[in-house]
C-alpha cells in the first residue's frame, strides 16, 4: 500500500516537472519568436501595394481597403503614390457591401462602428486631408472622389454641401498648384479639372454635351459652407438665365480669380489660364467653350420641329413660321429659348458658338478640327441652312476623309426631319 502511494506520488511529481519544463520551452520559443519578429524588417510600401493589388484581383475588397487605407496614412515622400493609394482605397471601399461595411471596426475597440460607406468615406477624407492637405494633388484627388457617388439627376439642387466642398477644394488645389509650381502641362490640367468641377455635376469629361444648366454658374461659391445663391431646385435642362433687361447672361473672363463675380467667370478664367499655360490644349478648350455656348444659345434650345399629322392647325403654322425664321438667320444671330421665352438676338463673336467652331476648324488639322466641322454642319442643319451644312460636310470629307468609308455618291440622302 505504501509502495503504491509512493509510486503514485513520484509519478505525479514527475508529470508536474515535465509540465513545467514544457511550459518553459514554450515560453522560450515564444520569446525567441518575438525577438526574431522584432528584428525582422517590415514589409516595404511597394510590397504592401502589391499585396493590396492581389487582394483586389481576388475580390477581397475589405482587406484591400484596409491595406490601401494604411498606406495613405504611412509616411511617403511621393505625393503621387499617396494619391494613387487614396484613389484605390476609395474604389475598394465603394465595392464593399453595405451590410459588411457597417460591421467593420476601424478604431480597433472590438466593436462594429455602425458606419455606412459614405460616413466611413467622409471620415477617411478628413483624416487624409489633415495629414496631406497641403499638396494640391491631394486636394484635387479628394475633390474628384465626390463624383463617384452617382450621376446627375433630372432635378438638381441649386446649392448642395457636396458641390460647395468640391468647388472649394478644387479652387484651393488651383491656388496651391500656382504657388508650388510644376510642369506647365500639369498645371494646365489642374485648371481644366477646376473648370469641369465648376460647370458639371456628374464627373463626365469636358467634351460631353450637358452644359445646359447655366443658372448654376450664377452663384459664387465662397467656401464649403457658403455660396451666394438662392436655395431651391432647378431642372437640369433649365432655360438660360437673363439680365434685368432681358438679354442673355454672358460670362466674361475676369482679370483674376479673386475678381470673379460668379462661378461662371471663375470657369472662364480657368479655361483661359489652361490655354496660357499649355497652348496645345487650345482647341480642346475652345470646343468645350463652343459646346457650352451652343447648349445655351443654339437653336436646339427650341426643342421641337414640325410634327407629322398636324398640318394646317395653329401649332403647325407657328412651327413652320419658326423654320422660315431659322433659315434666314445670319451667322451672328440666333433664335433661342431663354428664361423669359423665345427670342431672336445677335451674339458677339466671343459668345457665338459658330464663330468659335470656325476658329477651331481653321486652326486645327487633327481630330478636334474634324469634330468642329461636323458640329458646324449639324448646327447649320438645325438652322435649316442646308447649303451651308453641305459645305461643311464636303470640307470635312476633303480634309479628313469619309469617316464611314462610304463613297459620297453612294450615301443615302440626309433627311431634314427629326428632333434637334
Amino acid at each position: 500500500m505504501n509502495l503504491r502511494l509512493f509510486r503514485g506520488t513520484m509519478t505525479s511529481e514527475g508529470d508536474l516537472v515535465m509540465k513545467h519544463r514544457g511550459l518553459a520551452v514554450l515560453f522560450l520559443a515564444f520569446l525567441l519568436g518575438a525577438l526574431c519578429l522584432k528584428g525582422a524588417p517590415a514589409l516595404s510600401l511597394d510590397a504592401r501595394r502589391a499585396r493590396a493589388t492581389e487582394l483586389v484581383a481576388e475580390d477581397n475588397f475589405k482587406e484591400a481597403w484596409e491595406v490601401f487605407r494604411d498606406l495613405c496614412m504611412a509616411p511617403s515622400p511621393d505625393p503621387a503614390e499617396a494619391v494613387a493609394d487614396f484613389t484605390n482605397a476609395v474604389a475598394c471601399l465603394r465595392r464593399i457591401p453595405w451590410k459588411l461595411c457597417r460591421t467593420m471596426d476601424e478604431d480597433g475597440d472590438g466593436e462594429a462602428d455602425e458606419q455606412g460607406t459614405e460616413e466611413r468615406l467622409a471620415a477617411f477624407r478628413d483624416r487624409f486631408l489633415t495629414l496631406r492637405g497641403d499638396d494640391w494633388r491631394v486636394l484635387l484627388a479628394v475633390a474628384q472622389s465626390f463624383y463617384e457617388k452617382g450621376r446627375f439627376k433630372e432635378f438638381q439642387p441649386i446649392d448642395t454641401p457636396d458641390r460647395r466642398r468640391v468647388v472649394a477644394l478644387a479652387e484651393k488645389a488651383v491656388r496651391a498648384a500656382r504657388d508650388q509650381g510644376g510642369a506647365p502641362a500639369e498645371l494646365a490640367r489642374v485648371h481644366l479639372e477646376f473648370a469641369r468641377m465648376l460647370i458639371k455635376n456628374d464627373g463626365t469629361p469636358l467634351l460631353f454635351p450637358s452644359y445646359r444648366n447655366g443658372c448654376a454658374l450664377m452663384r459664387l461659391t465662397v467656401s464649403p459652407d457658403k455660396a451666394t445663391a438662392t436655395d431651391g431646385y432647378v431642372r437640369w435642362f433649365s432655360r438660360p438665365p437673363v439680365e434685368e433687361d432681358g438679354s442673355p447672361v454672358l460670362f466674361r473672363s475676369p482679370s483674376g480669380l479673386d475678381a470673379a463675380k460668379n462661378d461662371g467667370e471663375k470657369w472662364r478664367w480657368a479655361l483661359d489660364q489652361a490655354v496660357r499655360l499649355d497652348p496645345s490644349v487650345q482647341s480642346e478648350v475652345l470646343l468645350h467653350y463652343a459646346d457650352f455656348l451652343r447648349e445655351q444659345f443654339g437653336v436646339k434650345t427650341l426643342g421641337e420641329l414640325v410634327p407629322d399629322g398636324l398640318e394646317g392647325d395653329e401649332r403647325w403654322r407657328r412651327l413652320r413660321d419658326r423654320e422660315a425664321v431659322l433659315a434666314g438667320l445670319g451667322e451672328n444671330e440666333t433664335l433661342a429659348e431663354l428664361a423669359t421665352g423665345e427670342k431672336r438676338f445677335a451674339l458677339p463673336d466671343e459668345f457665338n458658338h459658330i464663330a468659335v467652331y470656325r476658329k477651331v476648324a481653321a486652326a486645327e488639322h487633327g481630330p478636334f478640327g474634324e469634330i468642329a466641322l461636323s458640329k458646324l454642319a449639324r448646327v447649320f442643319e438645325q438652322r435649316r441652312q442646308y447649303a451651308s451644312a453641305v459645305q461643311q460636310w464636303k470640307t470635312s470629307i476633303r480634309k479628313y476623309g469619309d469617316p464611314r468609308g462610304i463613297p459620297h455618291s453612294q450615301r443615302a440622302p440626309r433627311t431634314p426631319r427629326g428632333p434637334f
